[in-house]
């Protein structure tokens, strides 16, 4: 009977053993949260500059005989000369600038005292990718989802005697380089009589201006 007794005396203390080693598991942790710490950057607005790259730069059309004038009207005058042909860089960090545009105007052509009449001069820019910045590895500035907000070339055009839009961006912030098209820019003489002309260089000059449009501010 008295080893009966004993082995029931050991199970109770195993059991309450175990109990206690639960209670040891238990979590205890204390969250104290003393406050908590801002962090902020500003970004700062910037400016739509436009630079011409190219020095003394020029269209060059080369020579016209009058033997063959009947000829040449029938063609597109090409250029003759890419070495000087003006390129452009367009850099918009203004994030207030809605869209901006680059247009350029050709004045009638003069060899002297006569006018030329009737002369169309078609020009088309090509313009690179646009990009956050000036450096030759920048990353495009949209993707392809977004590549109508990158710079645009409007193709060929008339600028004779009227500022057309050659090139335009909506926004397109970042750096944009944009070059003469050589395929898309040419002279157009079919309406320019033989009678007109004069022997010697006639002369245009081409007004190139960007125009920018802010963007319209949030009603208060």
């Amino acid at each position: 009977m008295k080893r009966l007794v004993q082995l029931s005396l050991a199970g109770l203390i195993m059991v309450s053993t175990m109990a206690m080693g639960s209670v040891a598991q238990a979590d205890t942790t204390i969250t104290n949260t003393p406050g908590s710490s801002k962090a902020s950057f500003d970004i700062q607005n910037g400016e739509l500059t436009a630079a011409q790259t190219t020095t003394d730069s020029q269209f060059d059309f080369g020579s016209i005989k009058l033997s063959n004038f009947a000829s040449a009207k029938r063609a597109k005058t090409a250029l003759q000369s890419t070495s000087k042909l003006p390129q452009f860089v367009i850099s918009n960090f203004d994030s207030t600038v809605k869209n901006w545009s680059v247009t350029a105007e050709a004045s009638p052509f003069t060899n002297g005292d006569a006018t030329l009449n009737n002369v169309s001069f078609n020009l088309g820019l090509t313009p690179g990718v646009t990009k956050e910045g000036d450096q030759a590895d920048a990353a495009a500035t949209y993707g392809d989802d977004e590549s109508s907000k990158a710079a645009q070339s409007t193709g060929s055009v008339d600028i004779m005697g009227n500022a057309a839009t050659v090139l335009s961006g909506a926004p397109a912030l970042g750096v944009t380089k944009a070059s003469v098209d050589t395929k898309a820019t040419y002279l157009d003489l079919s309406n320019v009589s033989l009678a007109q002309l004069a022997t010697g260089q006639y002369t245009s000059n081409v007004t190139w201006t960007v125009n920018q449009t802010p963007a319209v501010a949030a009603a208060k």
